[in-house]
């Protein structure tokens, strides 16, 4: 399925959206979740109402 639809889905117990990107515990109980389970993704820059914002790429680390 495109990303695109999956986004327009909402959330689920394998998908979560974020409109930014988020602090280091919270980024990491996310992704320990989805490997005590199913697997999952995570996607940033998308907001509430399921538009695809994008994120500011100056605050991304390289």
């Amino acid at each position: 399925m495109p990303l695109n639809d999956q986004i327009q889905q909402g959330e689920s117990k394998t998908l979560e959206l974020k409109e930014s990107l988020p602090k280091n515990e919270s980024i990491a109980k996310t992704i320990v979740a989805f490997s005590n389970t199913s697997g999952g993704k995570l996607i940033i820059g998308v907001n509430d109402q399921l538009s695809i914002v994008g994120i500011d790429d100056t605050m991304v680390l390289l």
